[in-house]
This record gives structure tokens, C-alpha cells and sequence, in this order.
């Protein structure tokens, strides 16, 4: 059963790569999605943010070949240094009609924060103060109900998906920072959500480095 997903951030001209080698272990599928990393460097960070073009990999798969997954992006890709990649696991609820109940609570969360498009620089400088060292950024769109039912939907302005990981002690109070600096309870502002991380690569538990823009 798949019962986990397991991202990876790189570089976009590794990507096709990292595939390949994750496929020559028998695991198929993946969907890779364009992101932007976003992190602070030096002076630059307060006049703005620094962009890095990166591809997303979503893979599902038992959990009992995630340690196959790691080691490659460890060894062969060296995600254990800094700014090569990251990559993190998280449980799947439910695949394809099966269920998955065995979840229990994580050290690290993954925070995902669903944003309009203009609010992209101020969230990321939220996330900042709130110190978060980095993020991801996801494109997409969302889709309103319709007035009239003419159509199927209405599509609205562009969205931004940002995601990080962040200590579980941390969470509560990273989301509610972001979320007054963003109103995030006014109609429409937007939404965030948690979700538990089961293993990680490139990510710095002991120092906290959780740049989601390595």
C-alpha cells in the first residue's frame, strides 16, 4: 500500500535525474511541479527576497522504501550539504480508496500557506520574522464558486502555495504570527494548513536550518 508522499526541492536541471534514478529502483510515477526558493541573503534580504528556480518532485509509495529514496538523494546527490536540495516525507490519510490510520504526531510539520499573488513578498517576509530561514513557492489558482451556473467555474486571480518545514514547537506560533500579518481570517485572504513530516534529507533538525530554499 502507498501509504507516504515524499517531496523533493533541487535545482531544476537535477530533476530529471534524481527520476531516473528514484525509477531505477522499481518505483514509478511523480509529478513534478515548477517552485520558486526563496531565502534571505545578507543586506539583500532587506530590500527584498532572493529568488532560486527549482522543480518540485510529489512521489507516493510505501513507507518501507523511503530509506531507498534518502540514500540516493544522500549519497548520490549529496542533499546533505548545503544548497544542494531537500527532501521530507509525510503520511498519506488515504490512497486510492485505502486508509492509512497509523499517524502519530512528528517533530517537524510542513506548513503550507495558500496565498493570493500579491501577498507572495509579504508572506515570505513574514515567514522571515517569524524565523523561518526559507521557503517554497508553489503556482496555482483558485476556483470560485460562479454566479451564474452557466459555467462550471469561475477562475479566479492567481494563487501562491508556500510551503516550509518547521519544528513542532514552533508551528503553533509560526502560524500565528503569519496568519495576522497575512489577516488570514478575512473571507478570501486566504488559508494555511500542517502536516506532519515522517523523515527528512537536507533539512538540519539539530540546528534548525530548515531553509526550504536549500
Amino acid at each position: 500500500m502507498k501509504d507516504t508522499i515524499f517531496f523533493i526541492i533541487s535545482e531544476k536541471k537535477k530533476v530529471n535525474s534524481i527520476l531516473a534514478a528514484i525509477h531505477a529502483l522499481g518505483l514509478s510515477g511523480g509529478t513534478v511541479v515548477h517552485a520558486e526558493g526563496i531565502a534571505p541573503e545578507g543586506f539583500l534580504s532587506r530590500l527584498g527576497l532572493v529568488k532560486r528556480d527549482k522543480e518540485m518532485i510529489m512521489l507516493a509509495f510505501p513507507r518501507s522504501r523511503e530509506e531507498d529514496i534518502i540514500n540516493i538523494l544522500r549519497d548520490k546527490y549529496h542533499f546533505d550539504e548545503k544548497n544542494t536540495g531537500i527532501g521530507f516525507s509525510m503520511p498519506l490519510l488515504s490512497y486510492n480508496g485505502h486508509y492509512n490510520d497509523n499517524i502519530a504526531p512528528s517533530d517537524l510539520y510542513c506548513l503550507f500557506v495558500i496565498i493570493e499573488k500579491g501577498q507572495r513578498t509579504q508572506a515570505t517576509k513574514a515567514l522571515y520574522q517569524a524565523g523561518q530561514r526559507g521557503a517554497s513557492i508553489l503556482n496555482g489558482r483558485g476556483a470560485g464558486l460562479p454566479t451564474s451556473y452557466a459555467f462550471d467555474f469561475v477562475i479566479e486571480e492567481e494563487k501562491n502555495i508556500l510551503l516550509m518545514v518547521v519544528n513542532a514547537k514552533d508551528k503553533e506560533r509560526v502560524m500565528k504570527e503569519v496568519g495576522e500579518e497575512l489577516d488570514i481570517e478575512k473571507k478570501g485572504a486566504g488559508f494555511m494548513f500542517s502536516v506532519p513530516v515522517l523523515s527528512t534529507v537536507g533539512i538540519n533538525k539539530e540546528k534548525e536550518d530548515l531553509d526550504g530554499s536549500d
